[in-house]
């Protein structure tokens, strides 16, 4: 059991927004955008993600938090059960505002659990660029007996309707590789435009360019 609530454990998502999402609101180009929201979208799983159960929020809780750059962070619980966390980040100079809810389910079987998330995220530019996005999925193996193993997976889509660009990841697509490799792809006007290929703990790579690398992932 964790000694942090999972309100700060939602927050610690915005771990690499000073970096990707203040580059995503300076950017004039569409594409990079997408690939600067999309790479804040998986860069955090290598530091946040763990085995360690966070505390219940009681119905009403709230958190603040701040990052040194000015990025601004609430939290709070609306809902007990089930389970339902809305958060919002504000960057520095009202640059870009982050906001979504998140809520899941539990579903256990013999000897594994799909923990099943709901939600959505929106980021909003001072342009008037709206960009949507889903949640990850959960699923621990080996609850019961053997080593215990916590995977995200799953397939996640974005869209910024204004420019016509969608996008998409999904964790796990790869048969011929560990499940923590994820691919996708950037369309625009129904065109490719980018692909994407990486690993939740290593990299995350646009057309052979690296967005984001472990090695140099700071330590919190």
């Amino acid at each position: 059991m964790s000694s942090e609530s999972l309100l700060y454990m939602i927050a610690t998502m915005s771990l690499h927004s000073p970096l990707y999402m203040n580059a995503a609101a300076i950017t004039t180009e569409p594409v990079e955008r997408m690939k600067l929201v999309m790479t804040t979208s998986l860069s955090f799983l290598y530091s946040c993600h763990r085995f360690d159960k966070p505390l219940n929020p009681v119905l009403g809780e709230t958190y603040q938090g701040r990052h040194d750059d000015g990025t601004k962070i609430y939290m709070e619980q609306v809902s007990h059960h089930p389970p339902v966390s809305y958060m919002m980040q504000q960057g520095p100079k009202n640059s870009y505002r982050w906001y979504g809810y998140s809520s899941f389910t539990p579903k256990a079987h013999m000897n594994s659990i799909d923990l099943v998330v709901k939600g959505g995220k929106w980021v909003e530019f001072s342009d008037g660029t709206v960009i949507t996005y889903q949640p990850h999925q959960d699923k621990v193996l080996n609850s019961l007996w053997g080593t215990l193993v916590h995977l995200v997976c799953g397939r996640c889509e974005f869209e910024d309707k204004k420019n016509g660009i969608t996008g998409w990841y999904e964790i796990g697509i790869d048969k011929k590789r560990p499940m923590d490799y994820f691919a996708g792809e950037i369309t625009q006007n129904g065109r490719v435009v980018s692909r994407l290929l990486g690993n939740q703990m290593g990299y995350i790579d646009f057309d052979g360019v690296r967005y984001w690398d472990v090695r140099d992932q700071v330590n919190y």
